[in-house]
């Protein structure tokens, strides 16, 4: 018999072999039980409070518009950031403990709380053991990954979300240092007329009014006591105005929203990206 014979047949053995043993093999033990943390879903949540000890609570409610955070600043929350929170709500534990000598677990002054629509849930020390951290609910007393904890916000600002202008609010003009852009009759204008005009397209209008629609900035913060800066105003189409100051400093350019008392703080090339107007695209 020669090499590739013996080849093919020990391969055939081996087939066989783990088709035999996948066949006879006991079926798997049933796993562990998971008991849920919680039986409240997201989706009901109306109101989400995060709290730890010497900061002040972060307050975040759910509006016909979207998330808002009320305290300790008021202003549109980060959605994406607070559907991740609730993301706890869904957690499930393989080890569940009565809830008591609650110091065991440092959950007597826990290190944060998150409490939704009145059911808290509070974090406690970290089992060095499985790398889980303890969690109180209700009464009972839950092993589950850290970062659920690791997740909570220490700052209200951070709560805030990061978008300029929220999804309700659609411009209709630009005020600017030196033009104005604005939709009339339809179609999107500057005045004074800019050097590129006739090569400027409405399309090319519309990613320029989009940057603006969909600005983020790398961080949201209180603004400052007197904020200082040029003016600019962005005009909506419901008739609101949004007043704001923009200035350059080290690293960066920030636009302050007097209306929100809010700093955004963005790359240094977002300023020309929004305040030098429309470009016009090859074609």
């Amino acid at each position: 018999m020669n090499r590739a014979l013996l080849t093919n047949a020990a391969l055939a053995l081996l087939v066989a072999a783990v088709s035999a043993w996948l066949w006879l093999k006991p079926a798997d033990a049933p796993g562990e039980p998971e008991f849920p943390v919680s039986a409240l879903k997201p989706a009901d949540v109306k109101t989400l409070r995060i709290g730890r000890p010497g900061a002040p609570d972060i307050v975040v409610e759910r509006r016909p518009a979207g998330w808002r955070q009320v305290a300790p600043v008021e202003a549109r929350a980060d959605a994406m950031r607070v559907e991740g929170l609730l993301e706890v709500l869904k957690a499930r534990s393989r080890s569940r403990l009565p809830a008591q000598d609650l110091e065991r677990f440092d959950l007597q002054a826990p290190v944060a709380r998150l409490t939704a629509n009145g059911e808290t849930l509070a974090f406690g020390a970290i089992n060095p053991v499985t790398g889980e951290q303890y969690v109180l609910a209700g009464r009972q007393v839950y092993l589950l990954r850290p970062s659920y904890g690791q997740d909570l916000p220490a700052r209200g600002e951070t709560m805030a979300s990061k978008l300029l202008l929220g999804e309700d609010e659609q411009p209709a003009a630009f005020l600017l240092p030196g033009r104005r852009v604005q939709r009339r009759d339809g179609k999107w204008e500057q005045s004074p007329p800019p050097g590129n005009a006739a090569a400027l397209s409405q399309d090319d209008y519309q990613r320029w009014v989009d940057r603006w629609r969909f600005a983020s900035s790398l961080l949201t913060l209180a603004a400052p006591g007197q904020p200082r800066g040029d003016q600019l105003v962005v005009e909506l189409a419901d008739g609101r105005k949004i007043e704001l100051l923009a200035r350059e400093e080290a690293g960066g350019w920030r636009l302050v929203r007097l209306d929100e008392k809010l700093e955004y703080r963005f790359a240094a090339e977002q300023r020309a990206r929004l305040l030098d107007g429309p470009t016009a695209q090859p074609r």
